[in-house]
């Protein structure tokens, strides 16, 4: 079994982790006087779901994704449709 950590690139998930904390302080700041505090919890929901599909995308093996890349395409051209 392969490390977990090994093939994460730390720089990024800090640059992730940067820019969400100033998108929050910023969408924060602007709904404030109105009351609009919830746009920045559905912006955490939405952050949180995110680094959990990147956390289990993390585990699916290239060879996997190159089998089934035909389907992939052909599902997203048929969504474009």
């Amino acid at each position: 079994m392969k490390s977990f950590t090994k093939d994460i690139d730390f720089l990024i998930i800090l640059s992730l982790l940067s820019l969400f904390c100033i998108s929050i302080f910023s969408i924060y700041s602007a709904g404030y006087p109105r009351g609009m505090e919830s746009i920045a919890f559905t912006q955490i929901i939405w952050f949180c779901t995110g680094m959990l599909i990147l956390a289990v995308t993390q585990f699916i093996s290239m060879k996997s994704v190159l089998a089934l890349s035909n389907l992939f395409y052909a599902i997203l051209i048929t969504m474009l449709i």
